[in-house]
């Protein structure tokens, strides 16, 4: 049988299989699925862990000899393999299936590996492992499901994320699970009250940093040039990511673009981007105030800097940023001429 890890608990409650083969890239979740099947086999008795590291050279029948072998500290044992190639040669191969056709009722195979490719999962090793064990392939997680990932997670841990807050959790760790594991053990810490906000993690990933990309803004929707351009270069000097701070820019951009386009009221709005009540009269006179052609103009920097940032365009990131806050601050900066020299 071939499962995701999260339906690996699940299985866990039913049987211990003979044999498990956890494959894949994503070290969080291969580490977590390892750790599941450990305690799930030390609770049915199986208390001894010996540990192989296989490569081509290794003897299979060395291990299999230990699967069979009698314990002198436990009745029973996990056999566990590491295989960071992903594959077996012949010998093992033939050597595992044999052992695989009786397996021991003391022993449990355990086997993490790589990445197992089309070619290799063909082989008979492989198709013996599904049928006579369990297999639990772990896929990466995309740019498009991790904002899912996290909720889902925190929510299991009693937390309940804002959405800016995922969006931004998202852009700090950039795909690695295991920097996103770190940055929600940080925040279960310091959100006692389950509730996390977009400031909440800023506070929890920058407690010392002298300006935050949130003061950034506060000086951007002042119009306050000089103070907005100190700032970005102040956050340049630290280390912050210019994704992070592209993502509170960009934010803006959108809240200024919908209240621009907005016929009604904008009450709905400004709480849907969580401006602060004694802030919402200076977004609005603010919105009012910058020319129509202001969005597409930042909309369009923003784009090219996402762009720069992920190496698609040879400008300096965070000069593009720079733009963005001079077209906050100065609307005699906003030029499509500028734009299409570029």
């Amino acid at each position: 049988m071939n499962i995701t890890p999260d339906k690996l608990s699940q299985n866990l409650t039913s049987k211990i299989n003979p044999v498990y083969l956890v494959t894949g890239e994503e070290t969080l979740l291969i580490q977590e699925s390892m750790d599941a099947i450990r305690q799930s086999c030390l609770k049915a008795g199986y208390d001894e862990r010996v540990v192989f590291h296989a490569d081509t050279k290794t003897q299979w029948s060395a291990i299999i000899e230990e699967c069979n072998a009698l314990s002198l500290f436990s009745a029973r044992k996990i056999v566990e393999i590491k295989l960071p190639a992903g594959k077996l040669n012949k010998d093992a191969s033939e050597t595992l299936c044999q052992y695989l056709s009786h397996p021991s009722e003391d022993a449990v195979l355990l086997i993490e590996s790589s990445k197992v490719d089309r070619g290799e999962q063909k082989k008979k090793w492989f198709k013996t492992i599904d049928e006579r064990g369990l297999i639990v392939t772990v896929w990466p997680i995309d740019s498009q499901r991790l904002p899912a990932w996290l909720a889902k997670r925190l929510k299991q841990n009693g937390f309940d994320a804002e959405r800016d807050a995922l969006e931004l959790l998202c852009q700090r760790v950039e795909g690695n699970l295991l920097a996103a594991a770190q940055e929600m053990e940080k925040l279960k810490l310091t959100c006692p009250n389950g509730r996390i906000s977009a400031e909440d993690v800023m506070a929890a990933v920058g407690d010392s940093a002298r300006y935050s990309v949130f003061d950034l803004v506060d000086q951007c929707l002042s119009q306050n040039s000089k103070k907005a351009m100190h700032i970005l270069e102040t956050l340049k000097a630290e280390g912050v990511q210019p994704s992070i701070t592209l993502w509170a820019l960009s934010r803006q951009v959108r809240l200024i673009s919908q209240l621009k386009a907005s016929t009604g009221n904008t009450e709905t709005i400004l709480r849907k981007y969580t401006v602060p009540k004694n802030k919402s009269a200076q977004v609005s006179r603010l919105a009012s105030a910058l020319p129509n052609h202001f969005t597409d103009f930042t909309l369009r920097l923003c784009f090219m800097a996402d762009q720069s940032i992920k190496g698609n365009r040879k400008e300096d990131p965070w000069t593009l940023l720079s733009d963005i806050v001079m077209a906050f601050c100065n609307t005699n900066f906003i030029s499509f001429d500028y734009i299409s020299l570029r």
